[in-house]
C-alpha cells in the first residue's frame, strides 16, 4: 500500500507557498504605496507653489487695473499668461523620472489641474488663490490650495489649506 502522507505534505507546502507569496506581494504593494504617498505629500505643494509663483510673475498691477481677471472664477493657470511648457515643467515634482511627455499628458487629460482665481477682500485688496488637483496613478485624488495677498507697503500674507475648497471644482 502507498502512503498518502507525501501528497498531503506537498499540498500543504503549496498552500503555504501561495500564502507566503500573496503576503509578500501585499507587503511590497503597501510599502510602495506608503513611499509614493509620502513623496506626493511633498510634491503636490511644490507643484502648487511653483505654479503660483509663475502666475504671480505674469500678473502686474497694470494688468490688474486695465484687464483684471474675472473675480471668483477658478480658471486654468494659462489664462494668466503662464506658458503651457512652464506648467509642464512645474509638474516635474510629481514623478521626477517620468518624461516631460507624461507631465503634458497628465495636464491634457485633466488628471492634473493647475488653476487659480482672484478674489477681493473686505478692504478691496485683491488676493490670488491657486489650486492643484491631481488624480494619481493609484487613483487617489490629491489637492493643494493656498492664496496670497499683497497689501500697500509690501506686506505679503500667505494662507494655506482649505480656502479654495468652498468654491468647488470647475
Amino acid at each position: 500500500m502507498r502512503s498518502v502522507a507525501p501528497v498531503r505534505e506537498s499540498g500543504q507546502g503549496l498552500i503555504e507557498a501561495v500564502i507566503s507569496a500573496a503576503s509578500m506581494s501585499a507587503m511590497l504593494f503597501g510599502l510602495s504605496t506608503l513611499i509614493a504617498l509620502a513623496w506626493w505629500a511633498i510634491a503636490v505643494p511644490l507643484v502648487n507653489t511653483e505654479m503660483q509663483r509663475l502666475v504671480l510673475k505674469q500678473l502686474s498691477l497694470v494688468q490688474l487695473v486695465i484687464d483684471p481677471p474675472a473675480l471668483g472664477q477658478l480658471v486654468d493657470a494659462t489664462t494668466y499668461g503662464v506658458e503651457p511648457d512652464a506648467l509642464i515643467h512645474s509638474a516635474r515634482w510629481l514623478l521626477p523620472a517620468a518624461p516631460q511627455s507624461w507631465h503634458a499628458d497628465e495636464l491634457a487629460s485633466g488628471r492634473l489641474q493647475l488653476r487659480c482665481l482672484v478674489l477681493k477682500d473686505k478692504e478691496g485688496f485683491l488676493k490670488l488663490g491657486c489650486r492643484t488637483d491631481w488624480k494619481t496613478p493609484f487613483g487617489w485624488e490629491l489637492q493643494r490650495a493656498d492664496w496670497i495677498s499683497q497689501r500697500p507697503g509690501g506686506t505679503v500674507d500667505r494662507f494655506e489649506g482649505e480656502f479654495l475648497n468652498s468654491h468647488g471644482r470647475s
